[in-house]
């Protein structure tokens, strides 16, 4: 099986072709996603046309906006997309536009602070919401944006709490199908650095819909609103929104880093076990 690894924003991906979608994927994914026994990747994107499925390194299905763009790239060059064109992603039908050679821009629609789109076991909207973990109150921002995503805006933390906080909100009682956390400083209006910690994952260098959280709770708190630019760990995300609850685009650049095939050996360990 042929593969290509991509990345944006440093978020990197293993991207495969497989009609029909029969192999047991997630087996495939933590295969593949493994740095020391795989090739290594924050995910595994499966691609047949415009139909797209994502998966984390432990397995679990996920929308997935950097990887969205990564495979609209990818299709676009080998003549399965158009320059504005749509992908059947995660349920729904996301609308792409290719940017130039190695860009492209993507619509996620909009964010939800419901608590059951997230989903998160709460009656009221987790917005600038005090909780205790290790010994020290946050105050988080919970929210979907196709993936439930909680924020700590402007709040100091060194890297043990990065990591411990992380770890605690994902598997948190509130959230049921746990919630990736996105670290973020405000820089200026309109500007915003992120450290991503991923459901599934851990800490990645960018994060798609995560950067479009961010850019959400810092439209609703400041006013701000037309191009918000997350600068995660490993780049630039270009997040555009009218107003907080307004549909979302997202844009980076995308690189193919390199491409190769996974051994008939693998893939045959995987079909025996589906």
């Amino acid at each position: 099986m042929r593969f290509w690894k991509y990345e944006a924003a440093g978020n990197d991906f293993v991207l495969v072709h497989h009609p029909g979608f029969q192999l047991d994927l997630e087996q495939l994914a933590q295969r593949t996603c493994s740095h020391h026994f795989g090739i290594g990747a924050d995910g595994l994107l499966v691609l047949d046309k415009g139909q797209l499925r994502m998966f984390n390194p432990d397995g679990s299905e996920d929308f997935c906006g950097n990887g969205l763009r990564c495979a609209a790239v990818h299709a676009h060059e080998i003549g399965w997309l158009r320059e504005h064109d749509v992908i059947h992603h995660f349920s729904r039908d996301v609308e792409v536009w290719i940017t130039g050679p190695s860009s492209a821009k993507v619509n996620i629609g909009s964010g939800s602070f419901n608590p059951d789109a997230i989903p998160a076991i709460t009656e009221t909207e987790i917005f600038d919401y005090p909780v205790q973990l290790n010994g020290r109150e946050w105050r988080i921002s919970s929210l979907s944006t196709g993936s439930a995503h909680t924020i700590i805006d402007d709040q100091p933390f060194s890297d043990a709490e990065f990591f411990e906080t992380g770890a605690a909100l994902e598997h948190h009682l509130l959230f049921p199908e746990r919630t990736s956390t996105m670290f973020v400083t405000t820089i200026a209006p309109g500007q915003l650095r992120m450290r991503p910690f991923e459901r599934g994952v851990g800490e990645t260098r960018a994060c798609g819909t995560g950067s479009a959280a961010a850019a959400i709770v810092h439209s609703r708190k400041t006013g701000t609103t037309g191009t918000i630019e997350i600068f995660n760990t490993g780049g630039l995300v270009k997040v555009g929104l009218e107003h907080y609850e307004s549909e979302v685009t997202l844009e980076s650049e995308v690189r193919c880093v390199f491409s190769g095939a996974i051994s008939s050996q693998v893939i045959q360990e995987i079909e025996s076990r589906t």
